[in-house]
């Protein structure tokens, strides 16, 4: 199995969670960040950020990865 060239990178801050499609160390697309304040509890906060990934992944399908691996970053 070859290694994969893109990934999905989710980056849960304080005030943001941002997310992007890497490869390497560049940046290939990214989403609006999801301010977590602006949600009233997680079910919400969870949805948006999901659109965001499904988003991106449709992207790693455009450019052959049909099944990126996802990162995460917590504080």
């Amino acid at each position: 199995m070859s290694e994969p060239k893109l990934a999905i990178g989710i980056d849960f801050g304080g005030t943001s969670v941002k997310v992007a499609l890497i490869h390497g160390s560049k940046i290939v697309a990214h989403g609006e960040p999801v301010p977590t304040q602006q949600y009233a509890g997680p079910t919400p906060l969870l949805e948006a950020l999901g659109e965001r990934i499904t988003n991106l992944s449709r992207t790693a399908s455009q450019h052959g990865e049909a099944k990126p691996p996802i990162g995460i970053g917590l504080p």
